[in-house]
């Protein structure tokens, strides 16, 4: 059996740019408790992002 993407990680396609929003939403919390270690994981802000939405 051939492993074609054996090096391959996240099993998908690249995330896309984060928006300026996304963006300044992740610098609010760069230095909060909640991001402390996370380090560029866009999946996990985009995520936090999503929530902070449907809160609002």
């Amino acid at each position: 059996m051939e492993r074609n993407h054996a090096e391959a990680t996240g099993g998908g396609p690249p995330l896309p740019e984060m928006s300026q929003t996304s963006q300044a939403v992740a610098s609010l919390f760069a230095t909060s408790a909640s991001f402390h270690g996370i380090v560029d994981d866009s999946d996990t802000v985009i995520g936090l992002f999503n929530i902070v939405l449907r809160l609002n």
